[in-house]
């Protein structure tokens, strides 16, 4: 994108007889509204381009959010919200060699192998949003932050937002 200096262009444009200081002024209050729309057309250029570039996934919302509600950044941290509430269930089989205490799982255990069920977890969030206002640099505006939050995420993902305070 072109950097265009509108009084030095209408300076060059106007005829050699009309290079008048008069002149200038009148042609700088005439082009005066042109120049405002280019300052508006590039801060929303600049603007487009930043939505443009964060997408809905987790990485970018974190950094949009820090960048826009926290002053030092950093404070705000998205964490997956159904590791908060499914059990550490990890299956072996026994040819693994595992050195811990392992739990084996076989068909002879109480008639087989007992998953949980989707709908056992269908009041956890997919994501927590957690505000870390130790220092109190990070104190959004809680609708504005749902309101952002709404526009940027995927549809049908739940989330919370938890704010720590030490």
């Amino acid at each position: 994108m072109y950097k265009v200096n509108y009084n030095l262009l209408f300076k060059q444009i106007t005829l050699t007889p009309l290079r008048l200081p008069k002149f200038y002024a009148l042609t700088r209050v005439l082009c005066g509204h042109i120049v405002v729309l280019y300052k508006d057309f590039l801060k929303v250029r600049k603007h487009a381009l930043y939505e443009a570039a964060h997408g809905s996934q987790v990485i970018y919302l974190e950094k949009y959010l820090n960048d826009r509600f926290c002053k030092n950044g950093g404070s705000i941290k998205i964490v997956d919200g159904q590791e908060l509430t499914k059990p550490k269930n990890v299956f072996y089989t026994a040819a693994e060699n595992v050195e811990e205490n392992p739990v084996f799982y076989t068909s002879t255990e109480g008639g087989g192998i007992v998953f949980n069920l989707q709908n056992e977890y269908a009041n956890s969030p997919d994501f927590v949003v957690q505000i870390n206002n130790t220092e109190g640099n990070c104190n959004p505006d809680m609708a504005e932050l749902h309101a952002v939050i709404q526009l940027r995420k995927l549809p049908g993902i739940t989330y919370e937002i938890e704010t720590i305070i030490n």
